[in-house]
């Protein structure tokens, strides 16, 4: 499935707040430019471009999660968990499995999927992958 521009619209809506690169293109070529935040004011022009600039949401995968956000989610999921746990090892990889699971039935309830988003974390749309719709880049690590 690919993403319509109304769909596109819908994502950057929903990652208001998001770091967003800038791009251009000249002579057939494309050049990396500014790196904005996405917020009320700037939406418009962001999620439908303009001439010969256009953005991508700069997203962190999911398996990079931090300790401290999946701690977060969980609690948001409703797991009663004490303050100090912290998923490592193979408890990370099972509470990451059981969210990839969540979001590949599209049962992830919102409280969560919003979280993420709000931590510029990908989470995929309609089950399209934004990074291969084009419309978000993988975030550099410790950017």
């Amino acid at each position: 499935m690919e993403l319509t521009k109304n769909d596109k619209a819908r994502v950057f809506a929903l990652y208001l707040g998001a770091k967003c690169r800038r791009f251009y293109r000249q002579t057939h070529k494309t050049y990396e430019d500014d790196t904005i935040v996405l917020d009320s004011e700037n939406f418009h022009g962001i999620s439908n471009g303009s001439g010969s600039y256009y953005y991508k949401l700069i997203l962190k995968e999911l398996s990079e999660i931090s300790d401290e956000d999946a701690t977060k989610v969980s609690i948001l999921a409703g797991n009663e968990i004490e303050n100090d746990f912290v998923p490592t090892g193979a408890q990370k990889q099972t509470f990451l499995d059981s969210l990839n699971s969540a979001i590949d039935m599209d049962i992830l309830p919102y409280n969560v999927a919003d979280y993420l988003r709000s931590k510029s974390y990908h989470i995929p749309y309609k089950g399209v992958n934004l990074f291969d719709a084009g419309i978000a880049i993988k975030q550099i690590k410790n950017s």
